[in-house]
């Protein structure tokens, strides 16, 4: 490594010549060497200010007495301030606590924004700085919000149809019992008023077990197990069927009338 050498005898003159040179260049390189270094670090400082200031999560700097000595654009956008009224702004006054213990952000109009918060802090005694970054969690809250009621609801649909399936078997039981007496009644010989009586209740019975057919189908829809089948319908018979229950008491007061068009040939 060496850079230069003296012959024996030598003369001092040269020699404090030579030195002197030697110590003019180590000082140029070294005087290099710091432009090139500050140059560096300008520029890394520059990344650095300007990933910060483009990160979408808002990000508070404060001093050891509490004082906002840096803030990005998303935070002064979540605090709804300017940049000058964010710098020297107090930390305390800025980011505070609700009634449930949660951060949040405080905005000029007194409203609070929840926050998640993660701090740091660079340096230690007087010079030490605290990092606050700060992410709103009013969409994660909606979201989670949101699916609870989802689960809610599921929930719910799912009892809803478990006790209709069940409403549903239990009634369904006694209905077949009438059923079955009444078609065993219809076997033995009955005056002309009992039969079309006895058909009434066969009737009913049978209406009974659609609607309970339908209570059945209601708690499948539930489940999203439901099916539907389409065919064709005999509009005159199903209009018949339907003002059938109250022909009786209709008649007997002289209002019953059932009219359906026929089908065009």
């Amino acid at each position: 490594g060496g850079d230069d050498f003296v012959r024996t005898p030598f003369s001092a003159p040269v020699l404090c010549a030579r030195v002197r040179r030697l110590v003019d260049r180590k000082r140029s390189l070294e005087r290099y060497l710091d432009q090139v270094g500050n140059r560096q670090r300008q520029i890394s400082d520059g990344r650095v200010a300007a990933v910060v200031q483009a990160c979408k999560d808002a990000i508070l700097v404060a001093n050891a007495q509490g004082r906002i000595v840096m803030a990005n654009v998303a935070a002064c956008d979540l605090l709804d301030l300017e940049a000058a009224a964010v710098d020297g702004a107090r930390l305390g006054e800025l980011l505070v606590c609700d009634t449930h213990g949660h951060d949040c952000v405080c905005r000029p109009n007194g409203q609070h924004i929840p926050v998640e918060v993660s701090t740091s802090t660079e340096g230690e005694g007087g010079d030490a700085l605290t990092v606050h970054v700060l992410r709103d969690t009013r969409e994660r809250d909606r979201a989670l919000a949101m699916a609870r009621r989802q689960t809610e609801a599921a929930a719910a649909r799912r009892a809803t149809a478990s006790m209709l399936s069940y409403i549903a078997h239990e009634i369904g039981n006694p209905v077949n019992v009438i059923k079955g007496f009444a078609q065993l009644m219809q076997a033995e010989r009955l005056s002309p008023g009992q039969a079309d009586k006895l058909a009434h209740i066969l009737d009913a019975v049978g209406r009974l077990s659609g609607l309970l057919a339908d209570v059945t189908d209601v708690a499948r829809m539930e489940t999203g197990q439901f099916r539907v089948e389409l065919k064709d319908v005999e509009l005159k018979a199903l209009a018949e069927q339907a003002c059938e229950p109250a022909a009786a008491q209709a008649a007997s007061a002289g209002r019953y009338r059932c009219q359906v068009p026929k089908a065009p040939s």
